[in-house]
């Protein structure tokens, strides 16, 4: 039973003939007379008898007929207030971050959003960049804040929407008294030498095995399974070197000297899919994230 149908039927009612309800409803008589013998099939009844050239209600048409007002105007309310949007955002905003985003980006933006709206509730979900990827791909979550795969990638996805929030370069770093601190270095050493990095599926791993493939040198690595934040703590007690942003380099480490140096980042930044409507919640949170990062002066890189 569909709309089409029960608006046929009321107007049939009130007019007294298809030829009458066709011109209401601007369709041809074939037409509403189809939809009235479809809206028959489904009730399995009869809903008017051919008196001579006079249409007559059954029984049935008188019954249905408060019943198909009522429908059409809460169907017609229903779809309005679908329209319209609320006046006060209330209900629960779901996403996953990264863990590096979630506490080195996303937490004075959580604040900020919460103090505006303190009746919306964050639920918030840690997971790694690529497992945020693959949550929103599939519809799991509306939206996700990680770090951004590369550009090649990104258009293997039409779908997907990036959108960068963070430049986030990277050095190469280890511990002060760590015998790479101490003199100019290269790639090559660097593979010879101890690195701790995250494991290879992540983007960050995967940005420098480019950078040392790029110069045809091979580097091995074991899986760590790591944070970022941990493996800074690693490199801090001299146990190797690394790869990590600016945010992350405390006094502990030291940016090495390194010979053509490949100048990496990544782009840290929130992803969506574009074919899931965003709740009016959602899209809000949404905008306020992206002007705030808008709004936020640029990382000092020294």
């Amino acid at each position: 039973m569909t709309e089409a149908q029960l608006r046929a039927f009321c107007t049939v009612m009130q007019v007294g003939s298809v030829s009458a309800a066709a011109q209401t409803l601007f369709l041809s008589q074939p037409a509403v007379t189809k939809r009235l013998q479809a809206l028959e099939a489904m009730l399995g009844v009869t809903l008017f008898d051919h008196i001579g050239r006079k249409l007559v209600p059954t029984p049935a048409a008188l019954k249905l007929l408060p019943e198909a007002r009522r429908w059409l105007s809460e169907f017609s309310a229903l779809k309005h207030e679908l329209k319209t949007p609320e006046l006060t955002l209330q209900g629960t905003i779901t996403l996953g971050t990264s863990h590096h985003f979630g506490l080195h980006h996303l937490a004075p933006v959580l604040v900020a959003w919460q103090q505006q709206h303190a009746e919306v509730e964050l639920d918030v979900r840690f997971v790694d960049s690529e497992e945020a990827h693959l949550a929103v791909h599939s519809g799991l979550l509306p939206m996700a804040f990680m770090t951004l795969p590369g550009e090649a990638e990104q258009r293997r996805e039409p779908d997907c929407s990036y959108l960068e929030l963070v430049a986030d370069p990277l050095y190469f770093v280890a511990a002060r008294d760590h015998v790479l601190s101490k003199r100019q270095i290269d790639l090559q050493l660097l593979s010879e030498t101890k690195a701790l990095l995250p494991d290879m599926h992540t983007y960050t791993t995967r940005l420098v095995l480019e950078a040392f493939a790029g110069e045809r040198i091979r580097l091995s690595l074991s899986n760590s399974g790591n944070t970022l934040e941990s493996i800074r703590a690693l490199v801090g007690a001299g146990l190797g070197w690394s790869v990590l942003p600016q945010i992350l380099i405390d006094d502990s480490l030291v940016k090495l000297d390194l010979e053509q140096d490949p100048k990496l980042s990544r782009s840290l930044g929130i992803m969506r899919h574009t074919q899931r409507t965003l709740s009016l919640l959602d899209q809000s949170f949404y905008e306020f994230v992206t002007q705030y990062f808008r709004q936020m002066p640029a990382v000092a890189n020294h």
